[in-house]
Order: structure tokens, then sequence, then C-alpha cells
């Protein structure tokens, strides 16, 4: 076991931390879930139970990257979609009105779609400008079809 600042055994088998079961990795056993129901908010350990009880709302969640395919275990790729948008914020102080907070979520919005699909930024606007001016319709955020895509890589 390993100890160090945060960590309390009392409340590690509490929650069943590092205990299986034959249910599944990592499940509670039903005697600590009784153990929960019964317990009281001003218990000693009311916050470990609290914290027990949330994970148990959220258990099949935790699951989810073992048991659905090509689901990642980590939000790396979330985390990275939204590190722009956190340095432009830090740089500039952010928007001083609800309309620029929209319009620059819109455009954080639309850059990370686009370049996720490997598409122009630019070339997206452009035709976005062009056809609002025009009164036709926008162009589509939604990947472009194989054919199509690979029309706009190759110009």
């Amino acid at each position: 076991m390993v100890s160090g600042a945060g960590w309390n055994p009392v409340s590690h088998r509490l929650c069943g931390v590092g205990q299986t079961d034959s249910d599944g990795p990592q499940r509670l056993v039903s005697g600590r879930r009784e153990l929960l129901r019964r317990s009281k908010s001003k218990a000693p350990l009311a916050k470990t139970v609290r914290m027990c009880k949330h994970l148990l709302g959220v258990e099949p969640a935790l699951w989810t990257s073992v048991t659905v395919p090509r689901v990642e275990p980590t939000n790396n790729i979330a985390e990275r979609a939204q590190r722009p948008g956190v340095i432009w914020k830090h740089i500039s102080f952010g928007a001083e009105s609800r309309a620029g907070s929209q319009f620059v979520a819109r455009m954080l919005t639309t850059v990370a779609f686009l370049t996720a699909q490997q598409r122009d930024v630019l070339d997206f606007l452009t035709q976005t400008y062009r056809a609002t001016r025009s009164g036709q319709a926008s162009p589509s955020l939604l990947p472009l079809p194989t054919a199509e895509r690979e029309n706009a890589l190759s110009s």
C-alpha cells in the first residue's frame, strides 16, 4: 500500500479501493453499499461517505473506457482542443460583452472542428462570408464525404 498526503486507509477500505468482487473490476460489494446507505451525514467520515455515494452513482461511467471499444481512458484529446481557447483567454483577458464571448466561442469551435477534419479555416470562413452576403446557405461544419474531402485536400 502507498502512503502519503491525502491517502487514508480507512476511506480506501470504505470505498473498496483496490478490492474486487466477482462482478467485475473494482466493484463495491453489497455490504459496503449497505454501510453507505445506513451512514449518517454527521458521522466522522461524512466527507468520505459522500464521496463514496457519488462514486456509486457514476460507477458505470467510470468503466466506459474498459467496456466500450475506441473510448480513450484519458481526456487528452479534449484538453488539447480547449488549449487554444484557454491561451487566448489568458493573453487577451477574455471578452467584454456577451456577444463577444459568443463570437469567440463560435470561432474557437469552428477552428477546432475544421482543424480536426484537416480543412482550411480561412477557406471555410471565406465561403461562409460569401454565402451569407449572397443569401445562400452557409457551408456545413460536419465532416465532408470522402470524395469531397479528397478534392478539398488536393486543391
